[in-house]
C-alpha cells in the first residue's frame, strides 16, 4: 500500500509539472487535467501543492469556473494561515481579488489586489508581486487615473528588469507609452514604444500569455500614435497562436490587426473584427470591452452598422465604476457614428477626468472626439 501511495504521488508530482508547464503556456483546458488529478493527490503540505493549486485556480477562472477558483485560493488562504505562511496568504488574497474582477466588482477586487500587494512587498516576494502590479496599473489606466497608472507601471517595468522578467519589461512599457497617449503626449509614447520594440527583439521567440499581452499592449500604443506598420511588425502571426488567458489575449490580438488593416485590407479588417467579436467573452470584463472597443474602431468606416452593435454590447458593460477613460472612449466613437446621448456623456466624463488630472495640456484634444 506504501508503494502504490509513493506511486500515486510520484504519478501526480509529474503530471502536476506538466500542468504547470501547460498553465504558463497559456494552455487552459490541457493543464487542468493534470493539475485537477494531482490536487486531489497530493497532500497539502506538498511543497509543490500551494504552486499546484494557484495554477489550477487560475485555470479555472479563465474556463469560467469561478466558484471552483474561489474554492481553491480559500483552500490556499486557509492553509497559509495554518501553517503561518504569509507568502501563500498573501497570494490567496490576491487569488480572491481576481475572483472578485472576474465577477465584475472592479473595486472590491482592487482593494484585495492592493493588499496582497503590500503584503507580498513586505516579504519581498517581487515575483508575485509584479503581475499584481501590472493589473492594478491596468486598472488604474482604464479609470482615467493616470499618474497612479503611471507610477505602477514605472514601478512594475523597474521590478521586472531587476527580475529579468522581459516579457513584464515590454507590457509596462507598453502601458506606460498609453498613459502617455491618454494624457496627449505622443511623443513620449512614441520614445517608450521604439525601446519596447528593441527590447522584443531581444527576447527568445516564445508566445505564451504574457508575452502576447505584453506586444499587444505595445501595439495599442504604437496605432494611437499612427504607427501602424511598427504595430503590425510586433504582433505575432496570428495563424500560429493558440492561447487563453484572463484577458483573452487571442481576442485582443484579433482586434487589433482588424485596426492594422481597416486602411489598406478593408475586407480582411472585417474578417478579422467578426473573429474577435465571436471570441467568448474574456474573464476581465475590460479586456472584452476594450476588444469589442477596437474591433468597433476597426469598422468604424468600414461598416457603422456592425460598428453600432458592437458598441451597444460594450456600453452596458462599462457603465460601473472604475472604467470612465474606457466608457469615454467608448461614448467618443458611439457619438462619431452618430448614436444618440453619446456626445452629452462623453462630454460629462471628459470634463470629470480633466478636472481631476488638473488639466493637462494635450488631453482635452486627444479626447476631443474626432479621430478613433
Amino acid at each position: 500500500a506504501a508503494e502504490r501511495g509513493q506511486d500515486s504521488n510520484a504519478t501526480a508530482r509529474a503530471r502536476s509539472g506538466i500542468g504547470l508547464v501547460q498553465a504558463a503556456r497559456g494552455e487552459a483546458d490541457q493543464a487542468c487535467s493534470g493539475l485537477e488529478m494531482a490536487i486531489h493527490v497530493l497532500p497539502k503540505g506538498d511543497p509543490i501543492w500551494p504552486k499546484v493549486a494557484t495554477a489550477l485556480a487560475t485555470s479555472r477562472l479563465i474556463r469560467g469556473d469561478v466558484d471552483g477558483a474561489d474554492g481553491l485560493w480559500q483552500s490556499l488562504h486557509d492553509l497559509g494561515r495554518a501553517t503561518g505562511n504569509g507568502l501563500v496568504t498573501a497570494e490567496a488574497l490576491a487569488g480572491t481579488g481576481m475572483v472578485s474582477l472576474v465577477r465584475g466588482d472592479l473595486l472590491s477586487g482592487r482593494d484585495a489586489l492592493e493588499h496582497a500587494e503590500q503584503l507580498l512587498s513586505e516579504r519581498r516576494a517581487p515575483r508575485s508581486v509584479i503581475p499584481i502590479s501590472m493589473i492594478l496599473a491596468d486598472l488604474a489606466l482604464i479609470d482615467g487615473r493616470l499618474l497612479e497608472a503611471r507610477e505602477r507601471a514605472i514601478e512594475a517595468e523597474r521590478k521586472a528588469r531587476e527580475t529579468s522578467r522581459m516579457a513584464t519589461c515590454i507590457h509596462a512599457m507598453g502601458l506606460l507609452a498609453l498613459v502617455h497617449s491618454a494624457y496627449g503626449d505622443h511623443a513620449a509614447s512614441r520614445i517608450l514604444t521604439r525601446d519596447a520594440m528593441t527590447l522584443n527583439r531581444a527576447r527568445s521567440p516564445n508566445w505564451g500569455p504574457s508575452e502576447v499581452i505584453a506586444v499587444v499592449t505595445v501595439a495599442r500604443a504604437l496605432i494611437e500614435t499612427g504607427a501602424m506598420q511598427d504595430a503590425a511588425n510586433i504582433l505575432p502571426d496570428i495563424g500560429t497562436t493558440s492561447i487563453s488567458g484572463l484577458d483573452d489575449p487571442l481576442g485582443q490580438l484579433l482586434a487589433l490587426q482588424a485596426r492594422i488593416m481597416a486602411e489598406h485590407n478593408p475586407k480582411q479588417a472585417q474578417k478579422l473584427a467578426g473573429k474577435a467579436l465571436a471570441q467568448p467573452p474574456a474573464s476581465f470584463s475590460w479586456a472584452s470591452a476594450r476588444l469589442r472597443i477596437d474591433a468597433a474602431l476597426a469598422l468604424e468606416n468600414l461598416d457603422k452598422r456592425a460598428a453600432a452593435s458592437a458598441l451597444r454590447r460594450v456600453l452596458p458593460q462599462i457603465e460601473g465604476d472604475g472604467v470612465r477613460l474606457l466608457r469615454l472612449e467608448a461614448h467618443l466613437l458611439a457619438s462619431r457614428i452618430g448614436m444618440d446621448k453619446s456626445a452629452q456623456t462623453a462630454n460629462d466624463l471628459r470634463a470629470e477626468l480633466s478636472s481631476e488630472l488638473a488639466s493637462p495640456p494635450g488631453f482635452l484634444t486627444r479626447w476631443s472626439g474626432t479621430t478613433g
